[in-house]
């Protein structure tokens, strides 16, 4: 990203008036969610940060593959009752506006062929998560999503004129200061979202895993990768 483009983001925005939302995050919640911001409201400006490279976990999901969402369990209802860690949390209104059907519709609006399979997992026909990712990245660019690697938002508060007063690291002991109308937290399980959470009275409830990985060092595992099933484990 050049320069100009970048000071356009955030300097020139706020002497022009315009409003600026920021995405702390560029995995795949970050990077959709500004795709939809700037789609909905074109004249919105909307920039992610990412520490490093943006969508990278999604490129390495799925053993490569890219879990898109689950074929199955197309209705809220149904989709929370399977999530292990309990499902009120999934009840609200978040999948009734936006479910898996919705995510597979606009996937394949978009160019990206899915299929499901019989274990009701949802992966691009190519077999590739790189459909996924190329689809992302040119719908950010197209909409005019600002991508800023290398920058961590170290810190965020409320100003006196009631936006979000962000303070950027860009390199050790180098920082910008820039003020948003919105900001949306989409770092995942990254401490640094629930620091910024709290720093703005959010109360955290401490995470629990739902998926962890066994550490096996034996080769011949290698070439099951990216496979699933369903058993019985006893420890």
């Amino acid at each position: 990203m050049n320069l100009t483009k970048a000071l356009t983001s955030f300097v020139a925005a706020q002497k022009l008036n315009e409003e600026l939302l920021v995405v702390v995050g560029g995995g795949a919640a970050g990077v959709y969610g500004a795709i939809r911001a700037k789609t909905l409201a074109p004249n919105l400006n909307v920039v992610v940060i990412e520490k490093g490279r943006p969508l990278s976990k999604v490129k390495i999901s799925g053993g490569g593959r890219c879990n898109v969402t689950n074929g199955h369990c197309t209705d809220a209802k149904s989709l929370a009752e399977h999530y292990p860690r309990g499902h009120k949390e999934f009840r609200g209104p978040f999948f009734n506006v936006h479910g898996p059907m919705d995510t597979m519709s606009w996937f394949s609006n978009h160019g990206v062929e899915l299929k499901v399979e019989d274990d009701g997992r949802v992966f691009p026909v190519s077999n590739c998560s790189s459909s996924v990712v190329d689809c992302l990245m040119s719908e950010a660019k197209r909409t005019g999503v600002s991508l800023q690697t290398g920058k961590v938002v170290a810190s965020a508060s409320i100003s006196t004129g009631g936006k979000f007063a962000l303070k950027i690291q860009k390199l050790i002991n180098c920082f910008e200061h820039v003020e948003a109308n919105y900001l949306l937290i989409a770092s995942g399980s990254s401490r640094q979202g629930f620091s910024l959470a709290a720093q703005l009275g959010h109360s955290l409830i401490d995470p629990v895993p739902s998926l962890f990985t066994f550490k096996i060092e034996d080769p011949q595992l290698a070439e099951l990768s990216g496979v699933s099933s369903n058993l019985l484990l006893l420890l």
